[in-house]
């Protein structure tokens, strides 16, 4: 292996098709603290890690966010009990060709794939589950791991040498696959090449998207994928 490539999952890989999330972080927040918590649409989950929706809602209501912190696990387990109620394949839509563009790397030995999401761990799993594409992800790093965004694509990296018992990967033989903002800056404070995946024209800053090393719109024509994949690993080697 000489590559890794990491994913995020949602908008990159999948998406459900009605938005529950706010719903479900309201009613267990409220639950948790016995309070009033509703988290409206001007609140927006893109591209943030779960740990950092945690602390600006609490932080929004005035609430202790070290009690969250202090009971993370119950929080989490909360949290998926109320997500596996809507984790049927037809409350999802996949992003165009994302079956068989994951089947042909997944075999291909250049390529060790991997996760860097703000999905919680035990989410991020569940949801690939339902297509079966969890088979494909080993190891990652996740929105339960830090709040900074940023500090995920170190510690992907470093659980991917850690999965090969070797210390292979860094930031020149590592690309980033995303849809939102904060993945461009992740990658590119961790001087990453990314692959942005901009099916909706407007959810991404025009000026970020300059930094993109390829933007596309889906996985449907996988071979020129691929071979621009190794044209930006080249590329980002000789740098």
């Amino acid at each position: 292996m000489k590559y890794l490539i990491l994913f995020d999952i949602d908008g990159t890989i999948l998406n459900l098709k009605t938005y529950y999330s706010r719903e479900i972080f309201s009613n267990v927040l409220r639950d948790f603290f016995l309070s009033d918590i509703i988290i409206d649409n001007t609140f927006s989950f893109r591209g943030k890690t779960d740990l950092e929706i945690l602390r600006l809602v609490t932080g929004r209501y005035n609430l202790d966010f070290s009690l969250i912190l202090n009971n993370l696990n119950l929080i989490w387990d909360k949290l998926l009990l109320n997500f596996k109620k809507f984790y049927k394949s037809e409350n999802f839509q996949l992003v165009n060709g994302i079956d068989v563009f994951l089947e042909i790397l997944a075999k291909n030995e250049d390529l060790l794939l991997g996760l860097q999401t703000g999905n919680f761990q035990k989410n991020a799993f569940e949801k690939l589950k339902v297509f079966g594409f969890d088979k494909y992800f080993n190891f990652g790093a996740f929105g339960s791991d830090f709040e900074d965004r940023s500090k995920l694509i170190p510690l992907a990296i470093n659980r991917a040498n850690e999965f090969i018992g070797n210390e292979i990967f860094n930031n020149k033989n590592t690309l980033i696959i995303g849809d939102s903002d904060a993945d461009i800056v992740s990658a590119k404070s961790n001087n990453l090449p990314i692959i942005v995946v901009n099916s909706n024209e407007n959810l991404i800053d025009r000026n970020l998207l300059d930094y993109a090393d390829l933007i596309i719109e889906n996985y449907n024509n996988p071979n020129f994928l691929i071979e621009k994949i190794y044209s930006i690993f080249e590329k980002n080697e000789k740098n």
